[in-house]
């Protein structure tokens, strides 16, 4: 009797996803004789498949140190950026730290009190998948945002324009909080100048904009981070829509929000590391990280030539994998 398929219960979506690009790889590969690409997307679409967290870590791991190595070189090379480029890097290092973190906590801990001892509960080991999905929320809100900001336009006025607003918001909310201390009322000064000039630079841009009056004014009396684009709109711009992050981003959210459903879930799984709702969950975050690592690796090459060079040199293989998998992140649903 033929054993049957592994399945991910509640995530039932993601495996009919991945049966059909699994589909589509062998339907190609049935035609031609296997090459050393064909043999390297069959390992990479087996991955899935194996559920095997090791080895999906050791992938994740491995492009983590890709991403943070390619943008170290920036920094190496002395390489001089734009000024809207210069933050960017801060989104970069923001990324790969939540990667390092999603790992860790996925290894488990054991539980440890004065009060418990040495009993049954100390010899258990748990898992905080609340923490595991809503750090990959705000990892998935991380590129996202980078999207927005560097990729998803073609307009370099728009481009700019974001990059503006999303630091006059910023500003906007700290100049809000309380200034007790006089090093306070010092940055709250130097915030207020910026603005200033922030607020100039965007006047200067709404011609150019596809900004109502309406937008233009709540703009520079509010502010708006993501410059009036939703979340939704920002998954349909980088080219997720229905695709697997869309689908991701709801369970993370049901964490992050900490909404009924995440209760339920947690009360059901009991933050056991051995409960298959858990590995399920903790699989599909590290299988989506990797994902995003690819694609953040391909956005900083896009950026940067000097990144773009120097990953050119890195295995057949490794470039492979990052292509695939950047690939494999906008395959939409059926």
């Amino acid at each position: 009797m033929a054993q049957s398929q592994p399945k991910l219960g509640r995530l039932e979506p993601f495996y009919g996803w991945y049966k059909q690009v699994r589909r589509k790889l062998h339907r190609k590969n049935m035609k031609m004789e296997l090459t050393e690409e064909n043999y390297w997307a069959i390992e990479l679409s087996n991955l899935y498949d194996s559920k095997d967290q090791e080895k999906l870590k050791s992938y994740f791991k491995d492009l983590l140190d890709l991403l943070i190595y390619l943008h170290e070189i920036l920094a190496e090379e002395k390489v001089k950026v734009h000024e809207s480029i210069i933050l960017s890097e801060e989104l970069i290092v923001k990324f790969y730290f939540h990667g390092l973190t999603i790992n860790k906590i996925s290894e488990g801990f054991n539980f440890q009190s004065k009060y418990f001892g040495n009993g049954a509960v100390a010899k258990n080991k748990f898992v905080d998948i609340a923490s595991i999905l809503t750090i990959g929320r705000s990892q998935l809100e991380t590129l996202l945002m980078y999207q927005h900001l560097y990729i998803n336009s073609g307009d370099e006025n728009e481009l700019w324009l974001r990059y503006y607003a999303w630091i006059y918001t910023a500003l906007l909310q700290r100049s809000s909080m309380p200034t007790d201390t006089a090093e306070a009322k010092q940055i709250k000064e130097a915030d207020i100048k910026a603005m200033d000039v922030l607020r100039k630079k965007m006047e200067s841009l709404f011609p150019s904009t596809n900004l109502s009056e309406k937008q233009q004014k709540s703009l520079l009396e509010k502010g708006n981070g993501k410059l009036f684009k939703t979340w939704d709109t920002i998954f349909k711009d980088s080219g997720f829509s229905n695709a697997i992050f869309s689908k991701l981003y709801y369970i993370l959210s049901v964490y992050a929000h900490t909404e009924g459903l995440s209760a339920i879930q947690m009360k059901s799984a009991k933050y056991n590391n051995t409960k298959q709702e858990n590995s399920d969950l903790i699989f599909i975050q590290l299988f989506c990280s990797t994902l995003m690592t690819a694609v953040m690796i391909n956005n900083i090459c896009k950026k940067h030539e000097s990144c773009k060079n120097r990953f050119e040199k890195m295995s057949n293989k490794l470039k492979y994998t990052v292509q695939f998998l950047s690939k494999i992140s906008k395959q939409a649903f059926a």
